[in-house]
């Protein structure tokens, strides 16, 4: 946190951590992909959607990793959503941008980040509800884990998705959305002047209904945020 820019993520343990996973971020701005190695020599494959310095899009390039080191990637306003990441061992994955304006063509721009579940804890359903104080909706991804993937956002056909690929668009109310083949969903709060009210850009991944649990204990910041929101 710092001033004027404040995301935050849920740490998943390292018992559930995964070989399998599909980046989620959003383009402009920085976006970006980490990883941390959680055990000596695992090899980690990585297929970026877009170019990112040395790193060709479509190319896939190998690291090998000792427990708690890490690796960064930054392909600057390019999207790196869609990008496979493999590895031999766990590892914990985190999809990022370093000053995303959501939607695009909105002001103001503000870091993002969350860690990734692995693709094996991904679902078919989910639920949805609008941040609150918004007054126009907040934008959502849908990201897909194979071919084929129709999606439907109230009961309503969306979009049929391959493999890594993204059905972005802004929601309004609750809402269900739901697929055949398991997706990940990530819900974004708009930039201030997408609906004049002050907030900006942050985003959280809704879990998918397969992961609801029956009881939840909840966590807020101890100071600097005079409201909280459950």
């Amino acid at each position: 946190r710092i001033q004027y820019t404040t995301d935050a993520y849920l740490g998943l343990p390292t018992d559930i951590l995964g070989t399998d996973h599909l980046i989620m971020s959003y383009p402009g701005g920085t976006s970006e992909l980490a990883l941390v190695a959680a055990a000596d020599g695992t090899t980690v494959t990585i297929t970026p959607t877009a170019s990112a310095g040395s790193r060709e899009a479509g190319v896939p390039f190998q690291l090998v990793l000792d427990q708690g080191q890490t690796y960064q990637l930054d392909a600057g306003p390019s999207d790196l959503t869609g990008t496979h990441i493999s590895s031999t061992l766990p590892i914990a994955v985190y999809g990022a941008n370093g000053c995303a304006n959501i939607p695009n063509e909105y002001i103001a721009c503000d870091h993002i980040v969350e860690q990734l579940p692995p693709t094996s804890a991904w679902g078919k359903q989910f639920l949805t509800v609008p941040l609150a104080t918004r007054t126009a909706g907040d934008t959502f991804r849908i990201l897909a884990s194979a071919d084929a993937t129709t999606v439907t956002i109230d009961s309503v056909p969306v979009a049929v998705l391959g493999r890594g690929q993204v059905y972005e668009q802004v929601v309004t109310g609750a809402s269900t959305i739901g697929a055949d083949k398991p997706v990940q969903v990530a819900q974004f709060s708009n930039s201030s002047s997408f609906d004049g009210v002050t907030s900006d850009p942050f985003m959280m991944l809704v879990p998918p209904f397969e992961q609801f649990d029956a009881a939840y204990t909840v966590s807020t910041p101890a100071s600097g945020f005079a409201q909280n929101f459950l």
